[in-house]
């Protein structure tokens, strides 16, 4: 398996992994740094235009999310530029799933490399769940996830029959609560790409709520690679704006509207407790 820009990728290559390092075309300062870090210069050169709302209108968004709907489900508005984070990843599904590709390795412009062989960890997650990916299965695998917050979330040790990497595990995310957030740095599958598309004609959610995304449905699964591939530089200033409240804490319980969904959430954290840490084979 071989790492090439979204750009430079051979469509009939199906043992390739693309790469999209998302940026906006104003941020050289940011693209400058991430050469600085170690990423291949060519990652970094062809990265993929991220889309600009930041001075836009609340009336464009509303054609793209329904700013009502994410307010009552958050409690907090649709930023424009959140709008435009989003807009961009789901971008980068559409151009997945326009091609062969079994998945696609998306970066954000402010990562970090957490380890020194990072192409061969990258391969080696993806490696793993190859056969998966090409299979069909819609999932993620995150490649930067906090040590707390995996520390605290109910998952599942992932066996597979590719090598091992004495340095590395593979995590299945089975806990119903938003414990994991961040969208730096992650693989995702063709199919989970075509199920997006098929599925958020309009935005459902911010780019990283991975657990709303999967109770949504537009993926099954979130593996999780141990210890994290990418941190995000917490230094630089955000592209995204200050919130207008705090982010959610990850063990933040979830408050449901009516007694049904909370009875539905207290059969799935039990069905979680109940596998959690119960190895998987893939």
């Amino acid at each position: 398996m071989r790492i090439v820009p979204w750009n430079r990728a051979d469509l009939n290559q199906v043992d390739t992994l693309p790469v999209a390092i998302m940026s906006l075309p104003d941020q050289i300062t940011r693209r400058e740094r991430l050469k600085s870090r170690g990423l291949p210069i060519d990652w970094v050169e062809n990265f993929w235009p991220a889309t600009d709302f930041r001075s836009a209108r609340a009336e464009d968004l509303n054609r793209i999310v329904n700013l009502d709907e994410y307010a009552s489900f958050t409690g907090e508005p649709f930023r424009a530029a959140v709008v435009g984070c989003a807009t961009t990843h789901h971008n980068l599904a559409k151009w997945l799933a326009s091609t062969n590709f079994p998945m696609l390795f998306v970066l954000e412009d402010d990562v970090i490399p957490a380890v020194r062989d990072l192409a061969d960890r990258i391969i080696w997650a993806a490696g793993r769940l190859e056969a998966l990916a090409t299979g069909g299965d819609a999932f993620i695998c995150h490649l930067g996830v906090r040590p707390e917050q995996l520390d605290q979330s109910l998952r599942r040790p992932v066996n597979s029959s590719s090598p091992e990497n004495n340095e590395g595990r593979l995590w299945l995310h089975v806990d119903p609560r938003p414990t994991i957030w961040r969208a730096h740095a992650y693989l995702i599958t063709r199919a989970a790409a075509m199920r997006t598309l098929d599925r958020e004609t309009r935005l459902l959610s911010v780019a990283d709520d991975w657990i709303r995304r999967r109770n949504l449905g537009l993926i099954d699964e979130i593996y999780v690679a141990e210890p994290r591939i990418f941190t995000q530089d917490e230094l630089i200033p955000s592209t995204l704006g200050t919130p207008p409240i705090s982010i959610p804490q990850p063990m933040q319980e979830v408050r449901y509207k009516n007694i049904f969904a909370s009875i539905k959430f207290r059969i799935k954290m039990r069905l979680a407790r109940h596998q959690h840490m119960k190895p998987i084979s893939i």
